[in-house]
Order: structure tokens, then sequence, then C-alpha cells
């Protein structure tokens, strides 16, 4: 049996103005107890779109009535600004706390007498006697950018596979390289994500966010040189009694390079 569009049901319009104006339109169906037959001849006989009120079919859904009987329900309303496969983009620069111990360069020294100040070779805040020197270091701000995409995804592709599969990137850096970053410079801090129309035309808008820190090659600390460290990479310092002026200093005697975040493959993110 053809599935039929029997026409609108009688006193079934419902229409709205204003910013989230809207209408609907309601059509008595029959012809079939499948659902999904029934809601793809809704879909086929509705129009797309209401050119006199510039509004756009955003829902559709179907109800059974019975004896192969069906109400079927299309909600119009204004086109989003974005489409599906559409972006924007925002970005903050700003700082955030590190912990150093070490300087890029001591400036200066200075002692009450004649004799030069005891080298420490850059390291910061260093305090206690002969036997128990510590090295305390300094909190400092160090420049840092954080970047958000949001782009429209059609709800076919939002499944419970691709969600898993953005959570486990969630806490990774890039292993190859992404959106303008080498690899190893680009920190993904996670996505949200809600729906934006529903039906089977549907679409999510999802907010993609990451953090952004350069490798850097030649460093160095103290007396140590040719240093290379990976852009989310945590670099300490081991120190060492040594002796200058008569006193006993701490120097870096090693530096270490420590990988603290896994890698990913970002190749699934937009």
């Amino acid at each position: 049996m053809a599935i039929e569009i029997l026409g609108e049901k009688w006193a079934g319009r419902t229409a709205g103005i204003g910013n989230a104006a809207f209408r609907d339109r309601v059509y008595i169906l029959q012809g079939s107890t499948n659902d999904e037959e029934i809601l793809e001849a809704l879909l086929t006989h509705s129009p797309e779109s209401l050119s006199d009120d510039s509004l756009w079919r955003n829902n559709a859904e179907v109800e059974e009535l019975g004896d192969n009987l069906w109400l079927g329900t299309v909600e119009y309303g204004r086109k989003a600004d974005k489409e599906a496969g559409e972006s924007t983009y925002a970005f903050e620069i700003g700082t955030q706390q590190a912990h150093i111990t070490n300087s890029l360069g001591t400036v200066a020294g200075y002692t009450a007498n004649e004799t030069a100040a005891p080298n420490f070779r850059g390291a910061i805040g260093v305090s206690g006697d002969a036997e128990n020197r510590q090295v305390s270091g300094v909190d400092i701000h160090v420049p840092t950018l954080q970047f958000s995409e949001s782009h429209i995804v059609a709800a076919s592709a939002i499944t419970p596979a691709y969600k898993v599969a953005l959570y486990n990137l969630a806490g990774k850096v890039n292993n190859a390289p992404f959106k303008g970053l080498a690899a190893g410079e680009c920190l993904f801090l996670g996505a949200s994500g809600s729906i934006r129309t529903e039906g089977t035309n549907g679409d999510w808008e999802i907010s993609f966010k990451y953090a952004a820190s350069p490798n850097v090659t030649g460093l160095s600390v103290g007396a140590i040189t040719g240093i290379a460290k990976g852009g989310w990479d945590y670099l300490w310092v081991l120190y060492e009694d040594d002796e200058d002026q008569d006193t006993i200093v701490k120097v870096p005697k090693a530096v270490y390079v420590e990988r603290v975040f896994y890698q990913g493959d970002f190749s699934i993110l937009p």
C-alpha cells in the first residue's frame, strides 16, 4: 500500500514572530506501519522552506494514531547563520604561572665589601648553610596561547565512537603538524557540543579547545648548553655543590627534559 498524504490537520498550524519566529505544519499520513517510511514521506512532501517567511525546516516528527494512520509535524524556524561544515575561530593570548629554579642569566651580584658575590650559575633563591643548601626558585608568568574553533557538524557524524575518540585525545599533544603548529606544540584541551537542530537533517555545534606552547632548541642552563625541549615537555635541573669565593654554592649539574603528556593523532579533529 502506497503512503498517502491525506492533507494538513484541521486547525493544526501554530506560529510565532520575533527573533524566534516559527511555523508548524501538521499532516495526516497513512499507508505504512514503518515509522521510517512515514518520516521519509513526510520530508519528501513538506517544503524545505517557507519562502514567504524565510523560515526553514528544522525538525520533523511522526506519531502513530493507529490503523496505518499517522500524524506528521514539521517545524520551521529561522535559518541558522552557520551551515554544516562552517566554523568560527576565537583565541586568547595571556600568561600562566610557571616555577623556575634557574634564570636566563645573572645580571649582577652585590656584596657589602669588595669581595665578589658567589656565582651560582643562575640558580635562584639559594639558601641554607654549607651543609644544607636549597634552591627555592621563583614563580614567573610565561606567555600562553589558547584558541578554540566552533564547527557545525552533521548529527549523523556525532556517534558514540566519535565521542569516545575525542575523549581519548583530550590532554594529548599532536604527534604531527597541526593547524600550523609543529608536532609537540599543540595540546588538545577538550571539546563541548550540543544539538543545534534536531531531526534527520539536524546538526551539532561543537567547540574544540587548544593551547599552544613552542618547541625550543639551543637553551642554556648555567654552563649546560644545547638543550632542546618540546613545547609541552617539562624541564628540571639537578644541582650539585661547588665552591666559589670560599662559599659552597649550588650549580646546575644536569638538565632533564621529561615528557609528561601522551602524543595523539589529531587527524579526526576538524
